[in-house]
């Protein structure tokens, strides 16, 4: 299990909260872990990567 030390603070349209709230409620899961695996699905998708994420490997090795 990864660490979770960041926060996070946003403002969204009361729709966009429903919806989130509806689909974590679906899926099982909190707000914050629906919005985390939305972005890790989203940059999956995409091709999008952590530049980050080689280093934190090469410490860890």
């Amino acid at each position: 299990m990864v660490e979770k030390t960041e926060q996070v603070n946003m403002k969204m349209s009361a729709q966009a909260k429903r919806l989130l709230k509806l689909a974590a409620e679906k899926e099982h899961r909190t707000m914050t872990n629906m919005v985390e695996y939305l972005v890790y699905d989203f940059c999956e998708k995409r091709g999008i990567v952590d530049p980050e994420a080689d280093k934190k490997d090469e410490l860890s090795s």
